[in-house]
């Protein structure tokens, strides 16, 4: 990712930072709870979130809490984990909504910068995958519907200011197509852009094909066949049948498939993983680590957190500064795995965290 990308999110993430309704929602979030009072006895709504994120974890994501919280409240209250008065609840929930339309409301607007949109050929956009349907995914969908409605040709996000109750819209609207243009400039957008203009009537025939056939494959019919209740096999379901559609795939139709790919991944983790944090937590925390090794050819990096580092309540998805690394750029932290040997041992706690490239040079410190 460039410093330009880098620099454009965090100077939207402080726009969105401003608002009320984000102010609302992000108080009662656990992380922000224990960082507040580590004793985390606030009760009330933080710590009903807190017992939901113990039992759904990465079901969790704070730009879409405002669903998938009442889903989870309705699992979790078959086991009396989720006692919390239902009025400071629906108040919550209130807040949590209106920051996760604005964010699909956004998110809808940055795919429109895309070359060809909205005629997307890729068969990943198919009914019923992973990134189109309304059951349980870990992908923030591309609905039909957010292609039809002229998208490309507004040159802002559509009532951001207005869900969000920001007054300072224009600011808004000039952060948001700062980002637009470094996404426009992305080497994901450019190799969509490039791969796109490259097919011929064969490779749209073979994307057609492809799409055709893999929604077939995933009528609910077939899904309820592999998998009538469990969510995630159901989602494991889709995500493998819409593999094995894109593998099949060869020449600029495969390469117009995976840049697609690469610009999904692109927009997840940076205007939905890292923004998100931003939004809802702020900067990244200075933490002290130790035992740093770089695994594999990725851009990643393992180490262990020091005794005085917060212990468990860093952990997947936290943006860290890691001074002690030599590592210049933030990190976002992947997967912790905590160690005990015997009831006196506090645990050894260590980390995988992605690095994010172009940060150091982008963001304050």
């Amino acid at each position: 990712m460039s410093k330009e990308l880098w620099e454009a999110v965090w100077f939207l993430a402080e726009v969105w930072r401003k608002s009320p309704v984000v102010r609302d929602m992000s108080s009662q979030l656990p992380k922000t709870a224990r960082r507040a009072d580590e004793s985390n006895e606030n009760g009330g709504v933080a710590t009903a979130l807190q017992n939901l994120v113990a039992g759904f974890g990465g079901m969790l994501h704070p730009l879409m809490l405002g669903s998938r919280v009442p889903i989870c409240l309705q699992q979790a209250e078959r086991f009396g984990i989720a006692n919390v008065d239902e009025v400071d609840m629906r108040s919550w929930l209130s807040a949590a909504e209106r920051v996760e339309a604005a964010h699909r409301s956004s998110m809808a607007w940055f795919r429109s910068r895309l070359y060809g949109y909205p005629m997307l050929r890729v068969p990943q956009l198919a009914r019923g995958t992973s990134l189109t349907t309304f059951e349980f995914t870990a992908h923030f969908v591309w609905p039909d519907l957010e292609r039809s409605i002229g998208l490309q040709f507004l040159d802002s996000p559509q009532r951001v200011a207005e869900i969000l109750r920001i007054d300072d819209g224009r600011g808004l609207e000039s952060a948001a197509r700062g980002v637009a243009r470094a996404l426009e400039d992305s080497s994901e957008y450019r190799e969509f852009a490039r791969s796109g203009a490259a097919l011929t009537g064969s490779d749209r025939e073979q994307l057609g094909t492809a799409k055709r056939t893999l929604r077939d494959r995933l009528v609910p019919e077939a899904v309820d066949h592999y998998e009538p209740t469990l969510a995630l096999r159901r989602a494991e379901f889709r995500e493998y049948e819409t593999l094995h559609s894109v593998d099949d795939l060869s020449g600029e139709a495969a390469a117009y498939a995976s840049a697609f790919m690469g610009v999904v991944r692109l927009l997840e983790l940076v205007l939905a993983d890292v923004f998100g944090e931003l939004v809802c937590y702020g900067p990244p925390l200075m933490v002290s680590v130790s035992q740093v090794e770089f695994p594999g050819n990725g851009p990643y990096i393992e180490y262990l957190l020091n005794e005085d580092e917060g212990g468990p309540w860093i952990s997947a998805g936290d943006l860290l500064w890691l001074p002690d690394s030599h590592v210049a750029d933030a990190v976002r932290v992947e997967r912790s795995t905590i160690s005990v040997r015997d009831e006196a041992d506090s645990g050894t706690h260590r980390q995988v965290a992605q690095v994010l490239s172009g940060t150091a040079a982008a963001w304050p410190s």
